[in-house]
């Protein structure tokens, strides 16, 4: 912070890394386990959640999760990998549905399929059956099954604006995309 000043946001992410974020220039600081990561870029879903600004149009947003040290945006999306096997988590998902109740807001569960639905032409991808449930809570939280499966919560839902919501949706399915789950089981390991 001598060097950089004050960041214009700072993230704890479960207690696993801090990252700060600065605009002018560019730069991302990720602490975690004693390690220092630094990019010279902030993620889009930063970009446009945190600061109000509109990312730059690319295909996926750049997602980073605790256990992403080795940070990398390709140019252009690198093909998904080919060991996803859809009925691999289908479990997953039928586990998740059980433990979580749809919303009883139907405007929230319309939002949230509607941020999905402005993304779907631009996001397919193999072995992928993108869907997205709102789902109660009063908690504000969001997590992805690799089967293509997104669940919202409608308190987040409700705190957000569309784009907001939609680049929400995008940092989910970027998680799927980018095979994030695997790098969290090899961390487990």
């Amino acid at each position: 912070m001598k060097q950089h000043g004050l960041p214009q946001a700072i993230e704890l992410e479960a207690n696993r890394a801090f990252l700060m974020y600065y605009r002018n220039p560019p730069r991302t600081f990720i602490f975690h386990q004693g390690r220092l990561v630094t990019l010279a870029e902030v993620p889009r879903s930063v970009l446009i959640l945190t600061f109000d600004e509109q990312a730059p149009q690319t295909r996926w947003p750049i997602t980073i999760t605790g256990d992403t040290l080795a940070l990398v945006t390709p140019p252009k999306p690198q093909p998904p990998p080919a060991q996803l096997d859809p009925q691999a988590y289908a479990k997953d998902a039928a586990y998740v549905h059980r433990q979580i109740t749809a919303t009883a807001d139907a405007s929230q569960q319309r939002r949230a399929a509607a941020a999905l639905t402005q993304l779907a032409p631009v996001a397919s991808m193999p072995a992928a059956n993108w869907s997205v449930l709102a789902f109660k809570s009063n908690e504000s939280a969001a997590f992805a099954v690799p089967d293509g499966s997104l669940f919202v919560s409608d308190s987040l839902v409700r705190q957000t604006n569309d784009a907001e919501l939609t680049a929400l949706v995008a940092h989910l399915m970027g998680h799927v995309r980018y095979a994030h789950y695997q790098l969290d089981m090899a961390a487990d390991l």
